[in-house]
């Protein structure tokens, strides 16, 4: 079988690399700059990504993790100094307080039935690829917020359909202004229409979502700017709140192209003339000037210093006889005064080559368009249809496998195996008995696995807004009574995370994934330490368990961090909520690659987030959370879903027998397992300085019973230590299984010593940056 595989693997190589060779080559020294209008605006176009909750009738709020998709557009500044804070323009619609988009609807309605309400948890914008370079590195890193209570319109009929909050800073923000888009002043010629271009967000090579959300996985796909010729949109005529038609430069044009909520419209000068948004028929249109000048009543119309350096380096880089060194000087001065402008690099190295080719890096593994997808060309259906073959003659080859799998599904059980046969890796060895153990091992994701796609949505549900015949003006629904910790000073985690193969597993990949990241958010005018722990034990085979744990902390991770990472008020529910949200997405997402791919992938998971002295505690599986607390002992905070936790729980075995019965590898509860919903164990536990918690895969405390845990726990203080501890002790007593540790001790801070930010600790690689730079 491995070496079938390997057979269907350099096949799929070779045709692929026949094709790439195949493909028409740019031609040296040809023109490939985007039209200078364009080129002036696009660096200053965002992704606006807004999150949900939902309310059912009588619960807690459930946050919803795939957000409402649509653009913007940094347009001016207020205030001076450090009170100087760039605006962006958004669509009202695209920000509703009242409802999400549809699409969102749809999927929650999915997920857990028809909210009775809505409310914004987090509104986060991004600066596109052409500002912060297109390199996996620079894509998606910088981003900012908008504080929800400031959404005071849905964009009816009567409500305003544009409006400019202030950004926030959030990860990797830059302290200086940002560029900005001016409108046309009134001693300005008019530009013609024709020479009009919309300027949409997509994923590369430039087609749009297709749709008004975006995956949580391929958001970074989502930033590349396509320029859209206005004249072949599909736009209706503008409409007047009175009834007739309203004033707008643009008239409507019946083509075929669409582009998202929110999309910019620039001239040939790269002044901002329009804007993309939803008529309150549910139609796609344009915004007037009229709209625009009213969102913006207020706002400085005055370009900061990095917008007339680009814009004089642009100027003498479109001449009609082109000044190269007057525009490499510009970009120069553009790379040495804003290190964050990636998006200069192209332009500097084209200008230094006296050429307009613009080179810019895309993605490695670009993904299909997140959200829906559009019709290919036959050149781009090529490669896939290649691709799908090959998938299924790999298919057709585990028939066998995938029937076996399945039968174990039925009967509501999955098994661990005990070995997998692999060809040995050197890099996975058990460390001699005295040697330090290495921090969290770099697992990096299989690069064959299918993308993510994003689930189909159902008809809309109708608006919430219609059915009450709203047309007032409401304030966002903001959670309330957060908890107020019981510490004067601060109580804030420290931590250490590892992760081993075990002795048994010494020569295959490691399946489990573990994650921490601690950090500190500004809860009102005090500092909150905050930290969020997960640990993963994939399932399915040794891809397949790895591909599923990996997925599966990212799913969580970003579910949480958007909302644990700004500065709103949480309500006690929240935490819990989140965690809950992450993994009920976790599980649909791995369902579906199952169904994909007639695979059998899932995993356990323990979490747990700490805000102050409260942490909030989900499983699901038997990976396990312990709270080791001076005054109570040792407690395992979670409850196994397994076969022998339940035959201890009817009495019929001892626990002590968990560890020896023939059934102890089989669980009934995992993420992507065979139910359609997901059941998680939510706890909550109150902490105190010394307090330590330990979540841990089976690997662990299958091989460390419950007293050595408490030994090597109260005998380290510090949890480097004790996670060095538990994985030797784990080896020492015979390695069995994979073996991930994360270890949290509460220690008391001064609030004057904390900063706002966060900190990775230990993820899975392959998955860091890319994680933190879009919670």
């Amino acid at each position: 079988m491995r070496g079938f595989l390997r057979s269907i693997t350099g096949v799929a190589a070779l045709m692929l690399s026949v094709l790439v060779a195949a493909a028409p080559a740019q031609a040296a020294g040809s023109d490939t700059r985007p039209p200078q209008g364009v080129a002036l605006a696009r660096i200053s176009v965002v992704r606006v990504l807004t999150y949900y909750y939902g309310t059912l009738d009588n619960t807690a709020p459930i946050p919803f993790l795939t957000p409402c998709a649509s653009n913007g557009v940094i347009v001016g500044t207020t205030g001076s100094g450090q009170n100087t804070a760039s605006y962006v323009l958004m669509a009202s619609s695209a920000v509703s307080p009242v409802q999400p988009c549809a699409g969102v609807r749809a999927s929650f309605n999915s997920l857990h039935g028809n909210a009775s309400k809505w409310g914004i948890t987090n509104i986060q914008v991004l600066l596109n690829a052409s500002y912060t370079g297109s390199s996996d590195t620079q894509i998606g890193k910088i981003s900012y917020s908008v504080d929800p209570s400031l959404i005071t319109t849905i964009g009816g009929s009567s409500s305003p359909r544009l409006l400019a909050a202030p950004l926030q800073p959030g990860t990797n923000a830059p302290k200086h202004e940002l560029p900005v888009v001016r409108q046309p002043h009134s001693g300005d010629a008019a530009a013609p229409d024709a020479s009009a271009w919309a300027i949409d967000l997509s994923n590369q090579p430039a087609a749009p979502l297709g749709g008004d959300t975006v995956s949580p996985l391929t958001i970074n796909n989502s930033l590349f700017p396509a320029p859209l010729p206005v004249k072949q949109l599909s736009l209706t005529a503008p409409q007047s709140p009175n009834g007739g038609t309203a004033t707008s430069p643009f008239a409507p044009s019946s083509g075929t192209l669409k582009a998202d909520i929110g999309s910019p419209i620039v001239d040939s000068r790269g002044l901002l003339v329009g804007m993309v948004v939803s008529d309150f028929n549910g139609s796609v249109t344009t915004a007037t000037a009229n709209d625009i000048s009213s969102a913006l009543q207020g706002i400085k119309d005055t370009a900061p210093q990095i917008s007339t350096t680009w814009a004089t380096g642009i100027s003498a880089f479109y001449a009609a006889k082109p000044d190269y060194p007057g525009a490499q000087h510009a970009f120069d001065q553009l790379a040495q005064a804003y290190p964050d402008f990636g998006g200069v690099a192209p332009f500097q190295k084209a200008a230094a080559n006296k050429s307009g080719d613009i080179i810019e890096q895309t993605p490695t593994a670009p993904s299909a368009p997140p959200g829906g997808s559009t019709a290919a060309t036959t050149s781009d259906a090529t490669p896939w249809v290649l691709i799908i073959a090959i998938v299924g003659g790999i298919a057709l080859a585990l028939a066998v496998i995938v029937v076996v799998l399945i039968s174990r599904q039925r009967r509501g059980v999955q098994d661990r195996p005990a070995s997998f046969g692999l060809d040995d890796d050197p890099s996975l060895r058990l460390l001699p008995p005295n040697q330090p153990l290495p921090p969290l091992r770099d697992l990096q994701p299989p690069s064959s696995l299918p993308p993510l796609t994003p689930t189909s949505y159902a008809p809309p549900a109708p608006s919430i807004a219609d059915a009450m015949g709203f047309e007032g003006i409401p304030t966002a629904i903001m959670p309330t009574a957060p908890h107020q910790p019981r510490h004067v000073v601060a109580l804030t985690p420290s931590v250490a995370a590892l992760t081993d193969p075990g002795v048994s597993r010494a020569g295959e990949p490691n399946q489990d994934s573990a994650l921490a990241i601690i950090g500190t958010r500004m809860a009102g005018t005090r500092p909150q330490p905050w930290g969020l722990f997960l640990v993963a034990d994939g399932m399915g085979g040794h891809q397949h368990g790895l591909e599923a744990s990996n997925v599966a902390i990212e799913i969580v991770t970003r579910a949480v961090l958007p909302t644990i990472s700004n500065n709103q008020p949480l309500d006690d529910g929240i935490p819990a909520a989140l965690l809950r949200a992450g993994m009920t997405q976790a599980h649909a997402e791995l369902k579906q690659r199952n169904a994909a791919t007639q695979s059998d992938m899932g995993t356990t998971m323990t979490a747990a987030l700490v805000l102050d002295d409260v942490a909030h505690i989900a499983n699901v599986g038997d990976s396990r959370t312990y709270l080791l607390s001076p005054e109570r002992g040792l407690q395992q905070v979670t409850t196994d879903h397994s076969v022998v936790a339940n035959l201890v729980a009817a009495g019929v075995i001892r626990r002590e027998d968990v560890y020896s019965h023939p059934r102890r590898n089989q669980i009934f509860r995992s993420l992507g397992g065979e139910t359609e919903t997901l059941e998680v164990d939510v706890f909550t536990e109150s902490l105190q300085a010394g307090d330590k918690l330990l979540l841990c895969s089976d690997g662990v405390w299958e091989m460390v019973h419950d007293p050595q845990i408490d030994g090597i726990l109260r005998a380290s203080a510090d949890p480097q230590t004790a996670a060095q501890l538990l994985v030797r002790e784990a080896n020492a007593n015979g390695g069995h299984d994979n073996i991930s540790v994360v270890v949290v001790r509460m220690v008391e801070a001064s609030p004057e010593t904390l900063q706002p930010g966060m900190r990775a600790v230990a993820m899975p690689p392959g998955f860091s940056q890319q994680a933190l730079a879009h919670p």
